[in-house]
């Protein structure tokens, strides 16, 4: 089992589209009239309809939820937040949490809830690689990395190369490609590019990405 969407309840649809698509570059998928699929699996539902459908009255601003959203570039992101949506109300501006992560906490429209983040683990990984000063990442790994993500639909395997990852992390009946879509989506995946691969590590695994086919050549457990 998998959860599938996130839905979220709207007051105009249109309106929902757009904020999501200016700041998320998120696209409709499917419109069923009062319900709006859009990219990555976010729903927008029709207060109205949503609310004759429980019988009960949507409380906007609840704070008993959030969409996380992770953006390295998190200082271009408030800016553009700031320039496109001036009067969106704030729960915290920009700010640094003690472990690094920069973080903004914000209302939709609507009243629900987003928070944008920098990656977990991204202070870890750029310390590891020798690039300790705030601004000194080396400009085309951060553009590799949300290239890779931006493609992972395009993600596949060889069935050599399928066979070698299930006897690597020793699954038997996964999909071999959702699965490392999966992780390579996680929050703590550092992502970086070295000659013609992508290097993701995440947990105690570390996926290799041909960088111009997208073919899955191997993963494998590290210490």
């Amino acid at each position: 089992m998998r959860l599938k969407n996130v839905l979220i309840v709207v007051e105009d649809i249109e309106r929902s589209k757009q904020f999501y698509h200016d700041l998320f570059g998120l696209d409709m998928v499917l419109d069923n009239d009062g319900n709006m699929i859009l990219t990555e699996g976010l729903v927008l539902q029709d207060r109205e309809i949503w609310e004759k459908f429980l019988e009960k009255d949507i409380i906007p601003e609840s704070n008993a939820c959030e969409l996380y959203f992770e953006e390295r570039d998190i200082e271009a992101f408030a800016q553009k937040l700031e320039k496109i949506y001036p009067s969106v109300k704030y729960v915290n501006r920009l700010t640094t949490h003690s472990w690094g992560q920069k973080v903004i906490r914000f209302y939709d429209p609507d009243g629900n809830l987003i928070e944008v983040g920098t990656p977990h683990g991204e202070r870890r990984w750029l310390a590891r690689e020798g690039y300790e000063a705030e601004g000194e990442e080396p400009d085309d790994w951060k553009a590799d990395g949300k290239l890779l993500l931006s493609n992972l639909d395009k993600l596949h395997t060889t069935q050599m190369g399928g066979d070698r990852i299930k006897k690597n992390l020793r699954l038997e009946r996964a999909d071999v490609v959702e699965y490392c879509r999966d992780k390579i989506l996680a929050s703590d995946c550092n992502i970086y590019k070295e000659g013609k691969n992508w290097y993701c590590h995440t947990d105690n695994i570390k996926i290799t990405v041909n960088a111009s086919s997208y073919t899955i050549i191997t993963a494998h457990l590290v210490k």
